[in-house]
């Protein structure tokens, strides 16, 4: 395949970024070209410049653009070149397996299509051989006579050198460059370099300098948050349409650390096997936030930060001038987690914070709270059945009213654990308004059984009924007793949270909050805890 005259001129200086839609384009054309080339790929650590070179490989092997042997190398450890030699005619296979793992049949398969070269390996291979015969053996002379020899028969082929900060201290960049440069003019070979970006990753007189001298192509690796969640996420797998979401929404880049939180994802996906979606995409959010600030610490907000996070708070103690780097990263994140709908966390968000620290989750823990929400969400659609029916009672001109009414009363029974008592008041006075109150006495007396101590919704803004004087009396009374065993265990704290949180606030918060010092209020709003 012909290379475009332009990508050979193509020299990006270490601070130009390019996404992986561009880096995928000119990856491609490197391996479909049959042109000695030398590519070198930067990137930050956890980028995804390997894992990302892998699947383009794969869709080149797979599309079969690429027609030369290919050996992919990692440098990790290797302290001479001749280790390094040998280890890139150690891992070539054939253009047909590109991407696979080395074998003896691979390597039997290179020997076979191998023409240039064989002869002379053949000649080391037959002085190795009389050296033993003879009985004069330097057995560390035979090795690396024979591993230099397999060295010939590395020639037309396109090579990835892996890991290049990781070498060994007696392996050089410039001897590496060297071999780079041979191998290009030499042996008609394209070699790949990925190499992690910055200046701490680079040996002295390191591989930035080469551009312009060996290296004919410099792509600084940095993909979008949703080319990150792409090349990282599998198609189909569990939750991937909504972590990828919650990726983007975080501006997330780092692949290893989307890999990772798609590890987390798949975890709890199996615990929560058979939990309704709307709990399934609560836990999900959690996740994806947990394995950001575990994984991302210099990006991400701390755990603990998440674990206490309160947007009132937050806006209270923030100074209206503060233009400091640390404000200014508090507002990326508070519109990051914005972008989530997160905000005041509760059991059930700790304990996935905590189970993405130490790598796993507390079954147990999150079965159980989990049980606890689908419980809460029961209750919520019941008390929208409640709505609806209310809505088909104003709605009605003409029909039968008392069926209207039964169908009022019946979604009231249904939902007495999560409506209030105003919202109850109504319901009893209905049926004593329409006709026999028989119904209204039952419902009131199963209200006062159902809600013992649990009574914290009691609402007083304007649309209580109880603050004008128009209660039920029967509901009144049953109320009396159920608030005089009421025991409020809440802390001033989360009375404020539940405040922002519903935007209303109840007669039980204001009796809390009364029973605070002017000290302590000041301390809760002015320390986040």
């Amino acid at each position: 395949m012909p290379i475009p005259t332009n990508r050979l001129s193509l020299t990006l200086k270490a601070n130009h970024c390019i996404t992986a839609k561009h880096a995928a384009r000119e990856i491609t054309a490197f391996l479909a070209s049959d042109r000695a080339e030398a590519l070198c790929v930067m990137g930050p650590w956890g980028v995804g410049k390997t894992f990302a070179w892998k699947q383009y490989l794969a869709e080149a092997a797979r599309k079969s653009l690429i027609t030369r042997n290919y050996a992919c190398v990692s440098r990790f450890g290797l302290n001479s070149l001749d280790e390094l030699r040998h280890a890139i005619y150690e891992n070539t296979v054939p253009a047909s397996n590109a991407g696979g793992a080395a074998t003896w049949d691979t390597r039997a398969s290179v020997w076979a299509n191998a023409k240039t070269g064989v002869r002379k390996v053949r000649r080391a291979l037959g002085v190795a051989s009389s050296m033993l015969t003879i009985g004069c053996v330097n057995f560390g002379a035979v090795g690396g006579l024979i591993a230099r020899s397999s060295f010939l028969l590395v020639r037309d082929q396109i090579i990835c050198l892996d890991d290049l900060e990781r070498a060994g201290r007696a392996l050089a960049a410039k001897d590496v460059l060297g071999l780079i440069s041979f191998l290009k003019e030499e042996r008609n070979s394209s070699v790949a370099l990925l190499q992690r970006r910055g200046a701490e990753a680079l040996p002295a007189g390191g591989y930035a300098t080469a551009p312009g001298k060996v290296i004919d192509v410099a792509l600084a690796f940095v993909p979008t948050p949703a080319e990150a969640a792409r090349i990282a996420l599998e198609d189909g797998a569990d939750g991937v349409a909504q972590l990828r979401d919650h990726v983007e929404a975080l501006e997330i880049t780092n692949i290893c650390v989307v890999r990772k939180n798609g590890v987390l994802t798949g975890k709890v996906f199996e615990i929560l096997a058979g939990k309704p979606k709307a709990i399934v995409d609560r836990v999900i959010t959690s996740v994806a936030l947990a394995g950001w600030a575990v994984f991302e610490p210099d990006r991400a907000p701390s755990p603990e930060y998440l674990k206490s996070f309160d947007p009132l708070v937050d806006e209270l103690v923030r100074e209206p001038d503060d233009c400091g780097a640390g404000a200014a990263q508090n507002i990326t994140w508070r519109r990051q987690l914005a972008r989530l709908e997160f905000s005041y966390p509760d059991e059930l968000d700790r304990i996935i914070f905590d189970g993405a620290a130490r790598g796993y989750f507390d079954e147990d823990a999150i079965l159980t709270l989990a049980g606890d929400l689908e419980v809460e969400l029961k209750d919520l659609s019941r008390a929208e059945s409640y709505s609806r029916a209310w809505d088909d009672y104003w709605g009605s001109i003409a029909g039968d009213e008392a069926e209207v009414v039964k169908r009022i009363l019946e979604a009231a029974r249904e939902t007495l654990y999560a409506i209030d008592p105003p919202s109850l008041n109504a319901a009893v006075r209905l049926p004593r308004d329409v006709g026999p109150g028989e119904d209204a006495s039952i419902l009131i007396a199963d209200y006062a059984a159902k809600r013992q101590g649990n009574l914290l919704g009691f609402t007083v803004g304007p649309a209580s009924e109880f603050a004008k004087g128009n209660v039920d009396p029967k509901l009144g009374t049953a109320l009396e007793h159920v608030f005089a065993k009421l025991v409020d265990k809440r802390s001033a704290r989360e009375v404020f949270q539940t405040i922002a949180r519903e935007n209303r606030w109840t007669s039980t918060d204001m009796t809390l909050l009364s029973r605070q010092t002017p000290i302590e209020l000041e301390q809760i709003i002015a320390v986040r805890i």
